[in-house]
């Protein structure tokens, strides 16, 4: 067995240049073994070993055994430890989530606290081939793509797992062998967990009626699984910068995505997703069914995601991100003429000519205004739901959210426009185009020539 580790250990590169591994130590069959099989190959890499030990707060005198069985054994073996007690009842209670969820929280964070006080190399954790069956039937059942079926990772984030080549048969047999003792976690055995219900009830089942090396060849297809990932990953990575497009609000998906394969569909929305919440929990399939569905939807339909994303239809494709909230917004620039202002990374420019014949500009941040139109003071400010707009010279109007929407100008961009305002009357919806109120006429008086330069103009 210790052969078919190191093996392993080699085929993974998991032995860290500086040789120091933190093991994990709960003192259970599974750490115990993985710590006794890593002692044996001291001598044959150099190893130098530290083992850590959380006390969940959880077990009582059980889990007090547990810590002074460790304590105990690294002693005898002069290998550093040390011990940690914590409350994971608290932790759950604090962040909302289940105890289990919040003690291997816990455990992997002191894990990386003691991996850089310690200078080590790696995390050894002790995850064998049960573990890696269970995880990927619990994946599959609850519906993961590929990535998740894939199961526990040999190494990911500096974590090394030497015994996800053998099974826990093979672990307890070869303990059996050096009769060796070992601490038993009771709550290992309650079957109201979900795992442990995989572990006691499903893959038992599998083994007696289907095949006797169940649990080894669904171990062995997560591996598999997991090199095809890989591979699409660097297939799918060519797709990706093809067809995306990064924003200040977002990520941006061309509709050119339909005309890959469909199995990069959704592979694609779910890592947009993923790079915008910052992971992918809470996050289910239907989730990406239904944002990638806004491909054959109407502009400006929205789906909401977990963690305050958004999911919304643009003219060439869909946006994924957090939309602004600027509607409404009280930034505030008022405008007199004549006179030079500064907004953002822009500078803005307001004279006033007397009618002449003078050809009206073209240029789309150079526009000019009837200037004895304007009724009230002119701010430079945000859209209002209270705005409206003249669309022609009849004087017919519209709310200008009702117009934007109907231009199909996208939410992102809606939420990111400056509008010039003579009280909600709009004068110029800069970018875009000016009130048909405000032309400049053969009647026109006085003509209020406006100037933007800057960034804007170069947008």
């Amino acid at each position: 067995m210790i052969r078919k580790v190191e093996r392993f250990m080699e085929q993974w590169h998991m032995v860290p240049e500086n040789k120091k591994i933190l093991v994990g130590f709960s003192g259970g069959a599974d750490s115990l073994c993985l710590m006794e099989i890593l002692r044996e190959l001291i001598p044959l890499y150099g190893l130098s070993l530290y083992a850590v030990h959380v006390h969940h707060g959880l077990r009582g005198e059980n889990a007090d055994r547990d810590a002074a069985f460790v304590e105990a054994y690294c002693q005898s073996y002069g290998i550093p430890c040390r011990i940690f007690r914590v409350s994971a009842a608290k932790e759950a209670r604090e962040k909302k989530i289940s105890v289990e969820e919040a003690g291997r929280n816990l455990r992997y964070r002191i894990f990386a606290e003691m991996k850089e006080e310690w200078g080590a190399g790696a995390i050894a954790v002790a995850h064998h081939q049960n573990d890696q069956a269970e995880t990927v039937l619990f994946q599959m059942a609850r519906g993961s793509g590929l990535t998740g079926a894939g199961g526990i990772r040999p190494m990911n984030d500096g974590i090394i797992r030497p015994l996800l080549c053998v099974s826990k048969k093979e672990i307890l047999f070869y303990l059996e062998q050096k009769k060796m003792t070992w601490q038993e976690d009771e709550s290992n055995a309650d079957t109201t967990y979900t795992r442990n219900c995989i572990r006691h009830k499903i893959l038992p089942l599998l083994e007696e009626k289907v095949n006797s090396g169940a649990t080894e060849h669904i171990a062995e297809l997560a591996l598999l699984l997991q090199q095809t990932e890989e591979y699409l990953r660097t297939v799918e990575d060519t797709v990706w910068n093809k067809i995306v497009q990064k924003r200040k609000d977002g990520i941006f998906l061309s509709e050119a995505l339909l005309e890959e394969p469909e199995l990069f569909h959704q592979r694609l929305i779910l890592r947009a997703v993923e790079e915008q919440i910052g992971g992918r929990k809470d996050v289910t399939g239907e989730h990406i069914r239904s944002v990638k569905g806004l491909f054959f939807a109407s502009c400006g339909k929205q789906i909401c995601l977990p963690d305050g994303i958004t999911a919304w239809k643009e003219k060439e494709g869909i946006c994924i991100g957090r939309q602004s909230d600027t509607e409404g917004s009280d930034e505030i620039l008022e405008l007199t003429a004549p006179g030079c202002f500064s907004f953002e990374n822009n500078r803005i420019e307001l004279c006033i000519k007397l009618q002449n014949t003078a050809k009206i500009p073209e240029n789309t941040y150079t526009k000019w205004f009837d200037y004895d139109k304007i009724k009230n003071r002119l701010m430079l400010r945000r859209r209002r739901p209270e705005d409206v707009i003249t669309i022609d010279d009849a004087g017919h109007h519209k709310k200008l959210n009702r117009f934007l929407i109907d231009r199909k100008i996208p939410q992102h961009i809606r939420d990111s426009l400056w509008i010039l305002a003579d009280g909600s009357s709009v004068v110029w919806l800069i970018g875009e185009r000016i009130g048909a109120e405000y032309k400049v006429t053969e009647e026109t008086q006085r003509i209020l020539e406006i100037t933007i330069t800057g960034d804007y103009e170069h947008e």
